[in-house]
């Protein structure tokens, strides 16, 4: 999910376009070699989806959300992933969001199993982290799916309530479930990360398992403040921001809010050419460890001003996890702690 700076997920105008199956071109290579990029062959389309298991669900209470402002886009599937489980090439387990809403998130995730290699697949509920999955969120977003060395499934899920009328976030967490048996049943969510309603959002998660050890798996996320946004535990933004009564003028229309804060960051600007647009500068960094993560991550920073080239030699340095709250949210599963949030 990608949001404007200062700008919440209340804030994004969501466009949909509605598709009724997720479909996954698989390309299947026969024979011990492995074939040249030219030589892959793309199978036929497969239907992966079956159906919307939400479409009965109560638990989310959707006229209540609707009645704040969002709108359900129902039987919607997207930002679809997919992982082959290494132990066992059949063995494929692909994941989308289903029924999407327009301001952030939605009801749930699913994942598609399968098990003769793409041919046939089976929708299952990848853990109970939202409502309609027998959990205790509101909404879900941005899933995310790997698979370990020996066949353990990982599944990610940014769990989120829907942002307060006020402009703060609302409460979201970092959440995986883990399969052992290809996909088909799922253990207890784990939680890494919880963050009440307020400044703070996580998001832009990612999980990848460790390819070389069967026991080590390691999550991703940021982790967003908007200090221009009321803090949790209440009194002035610490740099300002819209007004309370703006936001209950506006109310959700996130086309509102986007050219209120475009007058707003404007009117911020200094002498008589004030920035139209705000722009996130770089550098850009990429992050390495050397021991699991289990101590320090390096920051290299490319040695081209916008993008790494290939083979590109940076400057590193160590940065401390916790220091001032600004390092990398990191979670590592080291058996059996499951995803212990470093």
């Amino acid at each position: 999910m990608s949001y404007p700076l200062g700008y919440s997920r209340t804030r994004h105008t969501f466009l949909a376009t509605l598709v009724g199956t997720t479909a996954v071109a698989l390309a299947v290579v026969l024979g011990p070699a492995v074939a040249e990029a030219a030589d892959v062959q793309l199978g036929p389309f497969t239907k992966v989806s079956d159906g919307d298991p939400f479409a009965a669900c109560k638990a989310d209470n959707v006229a209540k959300q609707e009645k704040a402002g969002s709108v359900l886009y129902p039987n919607t599937e997207i930002e679809p992933w997919i992982a082959a489980n290494p132990a066992n090439p059949k063995n494929v387990l692909a994941s989308w969001q289903q029924d999407r809403w327009s301001d952030g998130g939605s009801r749930g995730g699913v994942a598609g199993v399968s098990n003769n290699g793409g041919s046939s697949w089976k929708s299952v509920i990848p853990g109970r982290v939202t409502k309609c999955e027998g959990g205790p969120w509101t909404r879900a977003s941005d899933f995310w799916a790997d698979f370990s060395t020996k066949g353990v499934a990982y599944f990610m899920h940014l769990a989120i309530e829907p942002d307060l009328p006020n402009g703060q976030f609302g409460a979201s967490a970092m959440v995986v479930t883990r399969s052992t048996d290809g996909g088909q049943t799922w253990g207890k969510p784990v939680t890494l990360i919880k963050d009440p309603n307020g400044q703070s959002l996580n998001d832009k998660n990612s999980i990848t398992a460790d390819p070389k050890d069967p026991d080590l798996a390691y999550a991703v996320w940021d982790r967003l403040t908007d200090f221009t946004l009321p803090p949790v535990e209440g009194g002035e933004p610490v740099v300002g921001g819209l007004d309370a009564a703006t936001h209950r003028a506006i109310g959700m229309d996130g086309v509102a809010l986007a050219r209120a804060w475009h007058e707003f960051l404007k009117d911020r600007g200094e002498g008589e050419k004030a920035p139209a647009q705000v722009f996130f500068k770089g550098p850009t960094y990429f992050a390495r460890t050397t021991d699991a993560g289990e101590e320090q991550l390096a920051l290299v920073r490319p040695a081209g001003p916008d993008r790494l080239a290939p083979g590109a030699r940076g400057q590193a340095g160590p940065v401390d996890l916790d220091q001032a709250g600004q390092g990398l949210p990191l979670g590592i599963d080291h058996r059996p702690t499951q995803l212990a949030r470093q």
